[in-house]
């Protein structure tokens, strides 16, 4: 990944700035705290997702078999030197978890991060949860339910 002179820098100023205006308005701002990490709350739902997401692009792979034997066919360009591997997207292809398990799973992972977000929000007695636009805040609060704004 590229990293862009002063990205990190402009992105903190404006989440300070936000954490600043919240706090002016009169509520509790809490700069640092334990987000759930991305393992903690993952679901199989790539594989069932993955086709309807790449059938919004032309000449593109159909499903993750074909996306993994392109990727093998194209390595130079599309694998990272020194990270050549697709384990994740194998094991996606390779899923055999069915509709009802999925269903399943889907509901112990809103109900397992949902409690993970209330107890923060009740932990540190806050109304909102604020994060950069590349930490994992938007994807713990997706996967709990909780509206996410990513407008800023």
């Amino acid at each position: 990944m590229e990293t862009i002179e002063g990205y990190f820098e402009q992105t903190d100023a404006a989440l300070f700035a936000a954490a600043d205006k919240i706090r002016s308005l009169g509520a509790k701002v809490v700069l640092f705290m334990p987000i759930p990490s991305w393992d903690e709350i993952v679901a199989c739902a790539f594989r069932n997702c993955f086709s309807a997401f790449l059938a919004h692009f032309e000449n593109a792979p159909r499903n993750i078999e074909e996306l993994v034997d392109f990727n093998k066919a194209h390595a130079e360009k599309e694998l990272n030197p020194g990270n050549e591997n697709q384990s994740f997207l194998e094991a996606a292809r390779d899923d055999q978890t069915t509709k009802e398990a999925f269903k399943r799973s889907i509901k112990a992972l809103r109900s397992f991060a949902s409690g993970r977000v209330k107890k923060l929000l009740d932990e540190y007695n806050l109304d909102v949860i604020l994060g950069p636009c590349d930490s994992r805040t938007g994807s713990v609060g997706s996967a709990s339910g909780f509206p996410v704004d990513n407008s800023y």
